[in-house]
């Protein structure tokens, strides 16, 4: 069945191929690793529009027709191409030995715990998902909890399982775990592709090692609170420091070092991980505690836990969204120009945008949140190299670049917008938590710091004078902070919270507490006099903008594209950390718990 499932794969890899290299003909690589993802997707668009409209069958047949017409679409282009670029030979055997490995290691993860119950999650809910999609007809897929209804949820993910289920011929319940395998192995191998296209200016021997950077920090490191535990386990730092921490479960005296154990002994100790973070209620005292739970999961705590849940499903297509990045970024800087609309010309093909579009709107399908974050990276990917290139038309071939790929990313999921019913309820402002430095670090530490040390280099190199970046930093801060007050003032809650406080009088809703304006003023205050988070990432972000968007007339050496690409990514990266800090889209839990966990992932 492994077997069989692995050929499955291959076939959308194969199928989608031709496609592939014309979409990244300028990337290094020519975007091989990305083969399957594309396939999976382009696929999955066809067989759920086909079967949305009753034009197929939900059958492992229709699954065929599926690759026989991506692979005619391939077979199209090819033949309209005389000089296609072949991606190097060595870059092809690392990326399928790559994909290879990864996914019989996750394979043998999996058989070692492969039950739905194992350490709780949702493993429920998706394998209902999955088999409704297996069990429906037509789409959307019926719901299994509410006869009569269909699906209200992004399931775009699971109609791609789904498809690999009817081709390879195993039941769901072994399709579930080899479906996080195939994840897994999608994720190391596009995380590799990237990495790989970024460094192949260096030669293709260190493109090749250093490309397995790429699956090492996005896929297998995690935070420094398993060491934590490990740590605390063993009895090492006094009482005071773990209090100081206060991460839940090692925020209490560990035991004496004469007892303690370099094994954490806790029932699953490791979930703490993902709960790294987390908040109080303004009116929360010793004698009153008020605490509120925040997610901040990280790839390789996913895959451990085996979740087949839309931030997981989604994560092999993310990297798909940011190599058509990349590609972009890469593009020569002379080439043709197609005419669209507004009487603005784009630098490649209609069919080549249709595309595009198809990629970024899958996102929406398969993780919602993912579609406007990785929409604005592309865009600002292709805005910035346009303004490198044609300075004068830069703004107008943005704005229409950015409306085609947003509307034509939400036509062609048009059926599934229509049926979905959101508990998103709009932004609101974040005034009493902001998260502590010290947790920030311990969640974000093996990672921050190789990025730092790039920007800082990059800015370094292109001359940003610590000055401006002082005062970028303030101004973000400052602007954000104003915004904030605005919004809450705005809001009846921050109407009533501050008449309250200036009065003196009860907060409504808050009446049982009495003293809760003055708990809450306390608790602003406490937040202006720590600002060490929002500070750093404001910092950040205005360290990799301006060395990325310094003048070139103004430049001690000429930024590499691939750099300047990285800077992007950390700007981005920055702008969402920050982000929560101010606001969180508003849902059933009522806190900022599942913003920051979408946003942090």
């Amino acid at each position: 069945m492994i077997l069989r499932w692995y050929l499955a794969l291959q076939l959308f890899g194969l199928a989608a191929l031709p496609l592939t290299l014309h979409l990244f003909r300028h990337l290094p690589g020519r975007g091989y690793s990305f083969a399957r993802p594309l396939g999976l997707l382009v696929g999955g668009w066809l067989f759920w529009i086909l079967l949305t409209f009753g034009w197929l069958p939900n059958t492992g047949g229709a699954v065929l027709v599926v690759l026989a017409l991506l692979a005619a679409a391939g077979l199209y282009l090819v033949s309209r191409s005389s000089d296609l670029p072949l991606p190097p030979r060595r870059h092809v055997l690392a990326a399928e030995i790559l994909f290879l490995i990864t996914f019989a290691a996750w394979c043998a993860v999996r058989a070692h715990m492969p039950r739905i119950e194992t350490a709780g999650g949702e493993k429920w809910m998706e394998i209902g998902f999955l088999n409704a999609v297996l069990r429906s007809s037509r789409f959307p897929p019926h719901d299994p909890w509410l006869s009569g209804f269909a699906i209200s949820y992004y399931y775009f993910g699971y109609v791609m399982m789904g498809m690999l289920v009817r081709l390879s011929a195993v039941p769901s319940t072994i399709g579930f775990n080899l479906g996080i395998a195939s994840l897994f192995a999608l994720t190391c191998t596009g995380a590799y592709g990237l990495v790989y296209a970024l460094l192949a200016r260096e030669g293709e021997g260190k493109a090749a090692w250093g490309g397995l950077l790429g699956p090492l920090l996005v896929v297998l490191t995690g935070n420094l609170e398993g060491l934590l535990e490990v740590f605390h386990a063993r009895g090492l730092f006094p009482a005071s420091f773990w209090r100081w921490l206060d991460i839940r479960s090692i925020n209490v005296p560990p035991p004496p070092f004469s007892e303690g154990s370099w094994v954490p002994t806790r029932f699953i100790w490791w979930w703490q991980a993902s709960r790294v973070i987390h908040d109080y209620a303004p009116w929360h005292t010793p004698t009153n505690p008020a605490e509120w739970e925040v997610i901040d999961e990280f790839p390789a705590f996913s895959f451990i836990l085996g979740d087949m849940h839309p931030h997981l499903l989604g994560l092999p297509f993310v990297l798909l969204a940011l190599a058509l990045a990349l590609a972009l970024w890469m593009r020569p800087a002379t080439g043709s120009r197609r005419r669209f609309t507004f009487h603005v010309a784009l630098p490649f093909a209609p069919w080549r945008l249709l595309f595009y579009a198809l990629c970024l709107g899958g996102l929406g399908f398969l993780n919602t949140w993912d579609f406007p974050i990785y929409l604005f990276v592309v865009v600002a990917a292709f805005g910035l190299s346009s303004n490198h290139r044609d300075p004068q038309s830069a703004v107008r071939s943005l704005l229409t670049f950015a409306l085609l790929l947003a509307v034509g990313g939400f036509a062609l999921y048009l059926p599934f917008w229509i049926g979905f019913r959101s508990q998103a309820g709009g932004l609101l402002p974040n005034l009493f938590n902001s998260t502590r430095f010290p947790q920030f670090l311990v969640m974000f530490g093996p990672l921050l710091l190789p990025v730092a040390a790039l920007v800082v280099a990059a800015a370094r190199r292109q001359g940003v004078k610590a000055g401006r970046v002082a005062l970028w930093t303030g101004a973000i801060l400052l602007g954000t902070i104003l915004f904030l007050l605005l919004a809450a003032l705005a809001s009846p809650q921050g109407r009533q919270y501050l008449a309250a406080w200036r009065s003196g009088g009860p907060i409504p809703g808050l009446e049982h507490i009495p003293d809760a304006p003055r708990l809450v003023g306390r608790r602003l205050l406490e937040r202006l006099l720590a600002p060490w988070t929002p500070l750093a990432l404001a910092a950040l972000f205005a360290t990799a903008f301006l060395a990325s968007l310094r003048p070139p007339s103004l430049r001690s050496a000429p930024l590499r594209p691939e750099t300047a690409f990285a800077l992007l990514l950390t700007a981005t990266g920055a702008l969402l950390t920050l982000a929560v800090e101010f606001f969180y889209l508003r849902d059933i839990f009522g806190t900022r718990m599942n913003t920051v966990f979408e946003f942090y992932f």
